[in-house]
């Protein structure tokens, strides 16, 4: 499948584009939204993926997510926390519901609680 975004329309109407990005998946999807919307939305993208839906690495549709990091490393954890509140925003700027929060409980050592 292919999706665009981006740019003047004469550029993907005559089916050229100024960046293509293979694979939808979580990077692929990230590195079009950012080109396509660098410089002002000024760069046409092409996402070309042999598939009709976005769907991890991993071949399914979702993974589960969480603040904590199973390492305890806190910089992870920050940035999770930080990727996790950034999701509205992601939802209300392409108009795609992706993530539903459920809540977790976390169970450890106090290092990684």
């Amino acid at each position: 499948s292919t999706s665009t975004s981006g740019g003047s329309s004469s550029s993907s109407s005559s089916g050229s584009y100024d960046v293509v990005v293979v694979g939808n998946g979580a990077l692929g999807s990230a590195i079009a939204r950012h080109v396509a919307e660098s410089a002002g939305g000024a760069y046409s993208v092409l996402v070309v993926d042999g598939r009709d839906t976005l769907t991890s690495a991993s071949d399914d549709q979702g993974r589960i997510v969480r603040p904590l990091d199973a390492e305890g490393r806190e910089v992870w954890t920050q940035w999770n926390a930080e990727s996790i509140a950034a999701f509205a925003g992601i939802e209300a700027a392409s108009g795609v519901t992706f993530f539903t929060p459920r809540g977790s409980l976390a169970c450890g050592t106090p290092p990684f609680v």
